[in-house]
């Protein structure tokens, strides 16, 4: 089973697919597909060689050109933008520092698809998160649906001894120079676009772990942290404090 992000709505949803996996022997991998893009492996390789020194923070945008589906519109059934758009952002501050949630704060708005608001009035359309994870690495995440001018998909990484930039709203090394003096480029229109190498990575390896009968590497406990994080921050957003995360036993 290929299965998208979020994972589940609850905790109880999640554990039930893992172990339902687990009795049935087959392949559970969640659509993490940023770890399989060639510019993230290599910033987690040096993060994990010591090359940046000791992490110190890390940053994620993942802005998306339209609104999300419409099962994602009121929060209290798809848990809304934090869960379809910022699963990977939660996902991929985990991965790449190696570390677990300790705490989140999170506030949303709806700010631009303010029309959604008379039947949808939990509805938001971006989203801001901090993080403190449990080695002391501290997050930002942000998200935002719709942008309309392009996908915008971000990271950045400080370390004691540098810092890695991962993507960009541009499109290639195009650019064209008007005679006012403008720059002007072509952006990056779809996650498809942005991630169509990742995509098909993660796909190859999908196969490959049910030909060869061995564990993915993102598995169904990594779609599971990333909502427990995920969870926290909707329960952040409804109350306006920090929430900590909370880890459930029984997986690595």
């Amino acid at each position: 089973m290929l299965c998208e992000k979020p994972m589940a709505l609850d905790v109880p949803q999640a554990l039930a697919m893992i172990r339902a996996a687990e009795r049935a022997g087959v392949v559970l991998q969640v659509g993490f597909m940023r770890r399989f893009d060639s510019e993230f492996r290599d910033a987690r390789t040096r993060i994990a060689s010591g090359e940046l020194g000791r992490l110190l923070l890390i940053r994620s945008t993942t802005r998306g050109p339209g609104l999300p589906p419409a099962w994602a519109w009121d929060p209290r059934k798809g848990l809304g933008l934090l869960a379809e758009v910022t699963s990977h952002d939660f996902d991929t501050l985990r991965w790449l520092s190696g570390a677990e949630y300790r705490s989140v704060f999170a506030r949303v708005a709806a700010r631009k698809a303010t029309h959604l608001l008379a039947d949808y009035p939990d509805f938001y359309d971006v989203a801001l998160v901090s993080a403190e994870l449990l080695d002391g690495t501290l997050g930002s995440i942000e998200g935002a649906c719709p942008v309309d001018y392009g996908y915008d998909s971000r990271v950045e990484i400080l370390g004691t001894e540098g810092m890695i930039w991962i993507g960009e709203i541009r499109k290639g090394s195009w650019m064209r120079v008007t005679r006012e003096g403008q720059l002007v480029h072509e952006a990056i229109r779809s996650w498809g676009e942005r991630y169509r190498d990742a995509y098909l990575a993660e796909d190859e390896h999908f196969i490959a772990c049910i030909e060869k009968g061995q564990p993915p590497e993102v598995t169904g406990w990594d779609g599971l942290r990333a909502l427990e994080a995920t969870l926290a921050a909707v329960r952040s957003a409804a109350t306006g404090l920090p929430q900590p995360v909370e880890r459930v036993g029984g997986g690595p």
